[in-house]
């Protein structure tokens, strides 16, 4: 799985676990080509940029491309923190 910062500790022992500074920055099937079965979203990184959309529209529109290409598995809310993880269709 390819995780962003601020994501949720996943245990190195029961996954493989690929740390990236944002997950936009690669196509899904650039991470289906790379061997990744689900991508990790955190808030604490993508939602700098959804807070100010005239300034980072770009990034926002490579976010919800991204999104548009993965499957949804489960979104997490705790505190008004939010975590999405995707299913890299292989």
């Amino acid at each position: 799985m390819a995780l962003e910062p601020y994501a949720p500790f996943v245990d190195p022992q029961q996954f493989s676990a690929t740390g990236f500074d944002y997950l936009y920055l690669h196509t899904a099937e650039w991470y289906a080509e790379n061997g990744f079965e689900y991508l990790v979203f955190a808030q604490g990184s993508y939602g700098r940029f959804f807070r100010a959309p005239d300034r980072y529209g770009s990034e926002i529109a490579a976010y919800d491309q991204l999104w548009n290409q993965l499957e949804p598995m489960q979104t997490f809310h705790d505190g008004g923190y939010e975590v999405k993880i995707y299913a890299v269709p292989q």
